[in-house]
């Protein structure tokens, strides 16, 4: 069975991923360099 999902359920995916395992997390996170990283979290 192939499961596809959209990008944003898989951005909503990470993010609860980094949830449980940093103390913030964000996703589509646009930075003062222009980076805007899918998912990204902090300790």
């Amino acid at each position: 069975m192939i499961m596809t999902h959209t990008h944003d359920e898989l951005t909503k995916i990470a993010e609860k991923w980094l949830l449980n395992r940093c103390g913030f997390a964000f996703r589509e996170l646009t930075t003062f360099a222009g980076e805007t990283p899918d998912a990204i979290g902090f300790r």
